[in-house]
């Protein structure tokens, strides 16, 4: 206890004039208290004063946090809010552990890991826990190449896996550099077009929360197919039956014009899962009428014409 004209006689006690129980300035309280400093003189007539304070013991709040997420890819307009039970007093909050705030809600927050801090306004009682805003999910997506056609069809690039209700655009690189451009979405599903023949690669696809997903791979299109021709067998490398109307099958041009043609598909293990003579583009990708999982399946077409047969590969794609 400081202060002028002390006596030596002060101490702390729990009543007014220096009565009720007497603590000393080491003692440890352990409940709420109001504590008057009491001082007197030993003298006749006998001087006396004192003062009082308050002394609260804060309980340990409990924390949890809700969060909602940024609403763009690598965006930072989300928001953590804290929500503290069991306090006795008045809290601040933070989300960095060095600037606090009254309110229990963080806006404009970036996607990321945060650690969360609460206390009481005098710096007692820190609490912690943690936060984490989570990145919107990229579009996953294949790509195929169809060259032009002798028919005057353009050539284009064809993109799966996309949700018809969304906007995207690409970037891809090709012979003539780094080009980007909103894709069309048609009857057949999202393309670009038209494309010349050449090779294509490097595609960023951006959907329209500013999500980006890559395909490092090259995809080639031909120069003009000669499908007029009504001899020329023409076969995919892959199909995606996903009831578009649209490469639902494994369509083989001018297959019609051999009707004698047998086709097998096997499986990687060399299982034999489609066979059919007189093929008319008629396999959607079952087996047993369950759809296969996607993934590289093995043909051979004999035209059975004395011709060499055909052999080779075919992706069942989404």
């Amino acid at each position: 206890i400081t202060g002028t004209n002390l006596t030596g006689n002060q101490a702390y006690y729990t009543l007014t004039g220096g009565k009720g129980t007497k603590y000393s300035a080491t003692d440890v309280i352990t409940a709420n208290t109001t504590l008057f400093i009491f001082d007197s003189t030993t003298t006749t007539p006998s001087c006396s004063d004192e003062e009082s304070f308050t002394i609260t013991i804060h309980t340990t709040p409990v924390i949890t946090t809700s969060n909602t997420d940024p609403t763009s890819c690598g965006g930072s307009d989300g928001t953590i809010t804290i929500a503290a039970t069991g306090a006795s007093g008045t809290l601040e909050f933070s989300i960095d552990g060095s600037n606090y705030q009254s309110s229990p809600v963080f806006n404009g927050v970036a996607v990321g890991n945060y650690s969360v801090y609460v206390q009481y306004i005098n710096k007692s009682c820190n609490v912690t826990s943690t936060a984490t805003l989570n990145d919107l999910a990229a579009t996953p997506f294949t790509v195929l190449g169809f060259a032009p056609l002798c028919d005057g069809t353009e050539g284009y690039l064809e993109f799966d896996g996309l949700k018809a209700s969304e906007t995207y655009s690409i970037s891809y690189k090709s012979t003539t550099g780094t080009q980007s451009n909103p894709l069309k979405n048609s009857v057949n599903g999202f393309i670009l077009s038209p494309v010349n023949s050449g090779s294509y690669s490097n595609f960023v696809l951006t959907n329209e929360k500013n999500c980006t997903s890559t395909i490092n791979g090259t995809v080639i299109i031909d120069e003009v197919l000669d499908t007029c021709s009504t001899s020329k067998i023409i076969i995919p490398n892959a199909l995606t039956p996903n009831g578009d109307g649209y490469n639902d099958t494994f369509y083989v041009v001018n297959i019609d014009k051999f009707p004698d043609n047998i086709v097998r598909i096997y499986n990687r293990w060399g299982d034999l899962i489609y066979k059919k003579e007189g093929y008319l583009n008629d396999w959607d990708g079952t087996y047993n009428g369950k759809l296969l999982p996607m993934g590289t399946y093995y043909y051979v077409l004999d035209l059975r014409d004395g011709s060499d047969e055909f052999k080779g590969y075919v992706m069942i794609l989404e």
